[in-house]
């Protein structure tokens, strides 16, 4: 077995009837489920405090918007990110007892988690991304933002709670889902085509392809295929958690975007439109330049 191949052969262990995988996607989509309804609850308490019509709750509720419910970006930004805690706990505890598999063995092939490899991840990113995102944007479009009485909480929030996030994601795709699916195809090119369309797929309802899909969706496919990559010959998913914890820690603390899925009080803030127009440019050049510095970090055979 070539090296590149343990981190995606490891489904060859433990229990993998096909019943198993379902009744595990089952209950960390339950996870996601239950983990709605805190805001569901408090968005239904402000409606009722405000005294919204049924009709005009509906159109608020479809349309993510939560400020005319009196929500604050930091209320919202806590309790959407809270549905990854139920999912979290799924992850590391029920995962283990279905699949009769360690956690780790879905994250990694280290004895244990490799906290430098996913630093690393990350601050390669976030300061990639810092200077490539202020080179393409023009300053006139985007604002100077800071109000240290709601930046503050945001980055408490942010801190704690995007690594969870991230981790669920990046757990779900490039580890429990790719594993499954090699062990279905036992082709690596395949598993990897496959995860990369997937994950694409479920960030297409983001605002920003209301846009531009035609010219994001390509740029989506490239990150998604760096990631999964990544996993495959770093055997482990330390450093794609890292990287995705750094992408949205930067679009949660340094620059949102009006009009985006979610919107914090962070450093900056520009249109959703102004991040459209360079973002298939901004993911691309992101992708080939950490994976650059990732590959000379670490000096991977560049085979699968």
């Amino acid at each position: 077995m070539k090296n590149t191949n343990k981190f995606i052969a490891q489904a060859n262990h433990g229990d993998n009837r096909w019943w198993k995988y379902l009744l595990a996607i089952i209950s960390i989509l339950a996870a996601f489920s239950f983990g709605q309804i805190p805001l569901t609850l408090f968005s239904y308490y402000k409606k009722k405090d405000l005294g919204i019509s049924d009709e005009k709750f509906l159109e608020y509720m479809e349309n993510t918007n939560f400020s005319a419910l009196g929500i604050s970006e930091n209320t919202f930004f806590l309790l959407l990110l809270t549905m990854f805690i139920f999912a979290f706990f799924v992850i590391i505890w029920l995962l283990p007892i279905i699949h009769k598999r360690t956690t780790l063995s879905f994250i990694t092939t280290r004895n244990k988690f490799d906290f430098n490899r996913f630093l690393f991840g990350l601050v390669i990113w976030f300061v990639v991304a810092f200077m490539l995102i202020f080179l393409l944007l023009d300053s006139d479009k985007y604002i100077y933002n800071f109000e240290v009485d709601k930046f503050i909480p945001l980055a408490i929030i942010a801190i704690i709670l995007v690594p969870i996030q991230t981790a669920v994601e990046e757990i779900f795709y490039r580890g429990f889902l790719m594993q499954g699916i090699y062990r279905l195809t036992n082709k690596k090119w395949i598993t990897l085509l496959i995860i990369t369309i997937l994950f694409a797929i479920s960030h297409a309802f983001n605002p920003e392809f209301k846009n531009g899909f035609l010219t994001i969706i390509p740029a989506y496919l490239i990150f998604s295929f760096v990631m999964g990559y990544i996993a495959i010959v770093d055997n482990g998913l330390e450093i794609p958690i890292g990287i995705h914890t750094g992408n949205n820690l930067f679009v949660a603390i340094i620059l949102s975007a009006s009009g985006a899925s979610v919107t914090t009080p962070s450093l900056f803030k520009t249109d959703i439109h102004n991040l459209v127009d360079i973002l298939p440019a901004l993911l691309v050049l992101l992708s080939v330049f950490s994976f650059a510095l990732l590959k000379l970090k670490y000096k991977w055979k560049l085979k699968i």
